[in-house]
Parts: structure tokens; sequence; C-alpha cells
């Protein structure tokens, strides 16, 4: 669904009413129809789709294939599939949930059931999308929480053996912020850094709140001195950042951290964040605002 709250309804269906019958339903949102797998699946690739109304009996379509190929996919899976069956036969039922489908409509079906359901397998597939985020993510910053990095960090490093780089980041005195300006400032000051890094970072980097003012990032570089480049690039975004505190006052901030690169020594997410972590004090210790490399 966009910003518009207009929604996206693929229809594969080879009986014109059913669709003249949904566009009617759905006037004013996009009813997309599709009369082979290759169009489903097109459809699927170039289009945001909130649901998917799969005929059972399509001529020349495996329409369980279908689901079942959506349903494997990490793209595309939570879309919820509505199977249409000709008639009321319990094996077909059997077979369309089986598949991955989250529900049925049998034909002839009336508007209004079509209609209800519909709403309600689009409402429980965006209930089900916030409670992910919820789960997922830091409440205040919108970044991933905690056990969400580890969860993906884990996996990202399964996949980069070399050449992947932890950069550990904490704010320098948060605690005075806190302590002179009030902690709800403090709270806006995480946000306001929070975002300014996140503008930056490389498309694939992960980025997480390890809590408070303690900040995770995992990302790819080529080189050492790439990584250094690209911690160097957050310092400046946050050095530039310029933050209201009430109507008249402007809070700066800097940030002091620590960089670690995977390899033979660093098997695990933890011994990499590890490293960082002791890189990110040795620069607390020798003055903040300031990132340290560490070697080995």
């Amino acid at each position: 669904m966009n910003e518009s709250g207009k929604k996206t309804i693929l229809m594969a269906d080879d009986t014109p009413d059913s669709l003249d019958v949904l566009s009617r339903l759905f006037k004013g949102h996009d009813i997309i129809g599709a009369g082979s797998r290759t169009d489903c699946l097109n459809v699927l690739k170039e289009k945001t789709v909130d649901l998917m109304l799969l005929d059972m009996c399509m001529s020349g379509m495996d329409s369980c294939g279908v689901c079942r190929e959506i349903k494997a996919s990490p793209v595309v899976r939570d879309i919820p599939v509505m199977f249409i069956i000709d008639r009321f036969e319990g094996g077909l039922i059997e077979k369309a949930f089986d598949a991955g489908g989250a529900d049925y409509v049998v034909k002839p079906f009336t508007p209004k059931e079509l209609l209800s359901r519909i709403h309600g397998q689009i409402r429980l597939r965006e209930i089900n999308q916030e409670l992910k985020f919820v789960t997922t993510r830091d409440s205040l910053t919108g970044i991933y929480n905690r056990k969400k990095f580890f969860e993906l960090g884990e996996k990202m490093l399964a996949h980069s053996t070399e050449g992947l780089y932890a950069f550990i980041i904490d704010i320098d005195h948060f605690k005075r912020i806190n302590d002179e300006y009030g902690h709800q400032t403090g709270d806006h000051v995480l946000k306001k850094i929070t975002l300014a890094i996140s503008e930056i970072l490389p498309d694939d980097a992960l980025f997480g709140r390890m809590g408070g003012e303690e900040f995770a990032i995992l990302f790819r570089a080529g080189t050492k001195d790439q990584a250094v480049k690209i911690a160097d690039q957050i310092h400046q975004a946050v050095a530039v950042s310029r933050i209201a505190a009430g109507s008249s006052q402007i809070i700066s901030c800097s940030i002091s951290g620590g960089i670690s690169c995977s390899m033979a020594e660093t098997p695990t997410l933890d011994s990499l964040l590890k490293k960082a972590g002791q890189a990110l004090y040795r620069a607390k210790d020798t003055g903040r605002n300031q990132s340290i490399f560490r070697n080995s």
C-alpha cells in the first residue's frame, strides 16, 4: 500500500467478469490482471502488491505452484494469497492451504463476501508488519534493536568472511546533555544523530542501537582505507549536525568510535564487535572525538 492509502491487488483469473467485479468494488485502487505465471511474477517484481487473488483452476497455469514460488521468496512471501475456487470441494481447499494460501472464496461469490475477506487479509498483513517492526526496531530511533542487529549480523558475517568491518560508536559526553537539557532533549539528540548517520551509510550497511548512546554498524569495504573513510564521513555527518534545544539553544555533538575487520582471528560476530569495542574505549581514553582502528 502506498502513502495515499491506495491498495494494489493482483488478480490472476481468466474470467473477465471477476476482474470487473473487483475493479468496481475497489474503485480508486490499483487492480492488476494477470493471465499467466510469468505475468504474475513480473508484476510482483515491478509493483508493491498488497494482496493477490489467484484462480485455483486457471487454464494453463499451476496456481498452487505459483503460490509456492511466492511463499519461497523472501521478498514477497508476506503478500497474502487468496484462492478463488470454482466449486466447494474439500480437496481443492486443502491444496490451496498446503500451497501457502491465506484464504479462499468460492465462485459464485458475493461482492460483500469478497470485499470483507480482502479487507481482512490486508489488515492482518498490516498488523503483522507493525508487530515485526516493533519487535525488531529500537522504539526511539527506529533502527535495529540489539537482538535483531545480532541476528542479521550473524548472517552478514557468514557471507562476508573478509572485508566486513564493525564500527562501534559512542556519543561523547552524552550524560552532560541529559543533565543540562533533560532526557527529552537527549532523546531528540539520539534521533537526530541516528538520522544523520543513516543518510550516509552504504545501502547494505547494518545499523543498530546497542543501548543508551552506543551504536553499532556493520559494513563492507574493500580496504582498510575505504573503511576509515566511511568512519570519517560518519564523524563529519555528526559534527555538522545542529540540534535545537528549546527555542534558542543549539547543540552540537561529537562521537568516539572503534573499528575492527573480520578475519580468521575473528570468526564470530561477538569477537568482531569485541575488538571494535576495545578500540572505542581506547578512543575515549585518549581524548574522544576520534575513531581508532583495531588491527589485531
